[in-house]
């Protein structure tokens, strides 16, 4: 047995946590499922539509990801005799446009078959901002320009809009800001109601459309922006159908660690609630989404202003801290995590000109991070397993088996047969490896079973600690399942996980409880440094 591995340990209440996990085990109709998660692409790269036509599939075998934003413009025209194009890039102006403006993007964009990129989004910013609350002329363009990118989207098969609410040029949002004698609250109602003017228009248009918006009740001061109106505005007239995305861009570009992506969650779910009017917190917690960022060059350009916030986690592995970030954003999102970036591209030859280089290009490794945080069942666990015997071979060994009662009142529960561990008849016992861990270092985990009989029991890797006085931290035990199958199909559960401070040992168990007379077996199990 490797010297690193310590002699069988006592495994006291080990399945008082287990209870919970056999709780979601059992069978229930039409059980809710998390939906896929996904990465979205927002860049000074992002494409136009002729660009697109010329290049999709090179991106898709280029760029790990599972959406990107278009930018749409349509036929130029002389206005105030000068050229204005209408298009996703002056979408909050007071210019009104026409659907036929766009009808010849339409058709190149209906031509656009896309394979990897499943969820993608036109991407309207509020340039240039020339409108006035109070001038109806001004709302009704905007909430037409909007009505016809939602009906274009919706036509042309993407999942909706990019919103990015910040003010590149007038400024708007900010009572403060304004030439108006109206005071806040005459302004808030307004603004509420040109919010319902704005959804109103898209809702009417696409339904079931994404709205995304790159901020929500997350941008500018609440006692003296106007978003909380507007925003809420838009909510008052949201329908079941329609999903609307807080993309929490703050919070996500300065977010160091685990805790700072969970805070990001918090400040959705709960901090941002007193800004959402009573009568619309029930749509607020059903159909809006929190969708983490990541701006990619305060991650891999040293000299980006953001790079200071990230500090050294970003300093000594940039790939390594991309993957492990966009992990656990992945975890704490509802369906998608966003990229921003600006001075690299993920695809080769962007439509940017001063861009001339990929992320791979400036941090090898950029790409394996993004493509294995998207699917861990990429990571390379046999180079990096910590386990001996990954593979279950020869008897076992150095594998130790533990259970409650006597092993005598009921045999069969530890056989080992083909090469594999297996349980049997198992009330409550495991497999198990014990091994020294670093605190606040993040691992990952591959278990590979099958359930051989019919059960109504469980089995699942378990992960459980011991601090360097031996006692057993409980609290941040982690329950792997194996997911529920037919009987003898191999089934996989993977999970990336950070250990908690404080803690010396961890013990890797592959456990089963209340299996009856079922019998279930392991394949392989792996554990790594991720």
């Amino acid at each position: 047995m490797s010297a690193r591995f310590s002699a069988p340990i006592l495994l006291p209440l080990l399945f008082l946590f287990l209870g919970a996990g056999a709780v979601l085990a059992a069978p229930v109709d039409n059980a809710w499922q998390p939906k896929k998660k996904k990465i979205i692409e927002l860049s000074w790269s992002n494409p136009d539509v002729d660009y697109l036509v010329a290049n999709v599939r090179r991106m898709e075998a280029e760029a790990p990801l599972d959406g990107i934003t278009i930018r749409l413009y349509g036929r130029t025209r002389q206005v105030n005799g000068k050229d204005y194009v209408p298009g996703t890039p002056t979408a909050f102006g007071r210019e009104p446009w026409q659907a036929d403006d766009f009808a010849d993007a339409v058709a190149k964009l209906k031509t656009v078959t896309f394979t990897r990129f499943t969820d993608n989004f036109l991407q309207a910013t509020v340039r240039p901002g020339d409108v006035d609350w109070f001038r109806d002329s001004d709302w009704d363009a905007v909430a037409g320009h909007f009505a016809i990118l939602a009906n274009i989207a919706k036509e042309t098969g993407l999942r909706g809009i990019v919103f990015d609410p910040e003010e590149y040029a007038k400024r708007f949002w900010d009572h403060a800001r304004l030439e108006t004698d109206q005071d806040f609250a005459t302004t808030a109602a307004i603004a509420r109601r040109r919010g319902r003017q704005w959804g109103e228009a898209i809702f009417r248009e696409y339904p079931d459309i994404v709205l995304f918006c790159l901020h929500l009740f997350t941008l500018g001061h609440p006692e003296t922006s106007l978003t909380s109106a507007f925003f809420n505005g838009m909510l008052d007239v949201l329908p079941p159908t329609a999903t609307v995305v807080e993309g929490h861009e703050n919070g996500g570009y300065r977010a160091k660690n685990a805790a700072d992506i969970d805070a990001a969650r918090l400040d959705k779910d709960w901090n941002a609630l007193p800004r959402v009017a009573a009568e619309n917190v029930a749509k607020y917690r059903l159909q809006v989404q929190l969708a983490l960022a990541f701006y990619v060059d305060a991650i891999f350009i040293q000299d980006n202003s953001w790079h200071q916030i990230l500090g050294p986690e970003a300093d000594r592995d940039p790939a390594g801290f991309l993957r492990r970030q966009l992990n656990r954003a992945l975890d704490v999102s509802d369906e998608y995590v966003w990229l921003w970036s600006e001075k690299c591209s993920w695809w080769s030859q962007s439509i940017r000109p001063s861009i001339t280089q990929t992320w791979e290009d400036i941090q090898p490794g950029a790409l394996a991070a993004v493509t294995i945080a998207r699917q861990p069942e990429n990571f390379d666990f046999a180079a990096a397993n910590l386990l001996p015997n990954p593979r279950l071979k020869d008897n076992g060994e150095p594998w130790m088996f533990w259970q409650t009662g006597k092993p005598e009142v009921k045999p069969g529960r530890d056989l080992r047969a083909d090469g594999l561990l297996q349980l049997a008849g198992v009330n409550e016992g495991c497999f198990h490896q014990n091994l020294p861990v670093e605190p606040g270092a993040t691992y990952i985990l591959k278990v590979t079973g099958r359930y051989e009989t019919p059960t109504h029991g469980f089995a699942a890797a378990v992960v459980t600690y011991q601090n360097s006085q031996g006692a057993w931290e409980h609290n941040h035990q982690q329950t792997v399942s194996l997911p529920k199958s037919k009987v003898g199909e191999w089934v996989t559960a993977i999970r990336v996980f950070r250990v908690p401070a404080g803690v010396a040992t961890m013990s890797f168990q592959l456990a089963g409880t209340c299996l009856g007379d079922g019998v279930v077996s392991f394949q392989e199990a792996y554990l790594a440094r991720y």
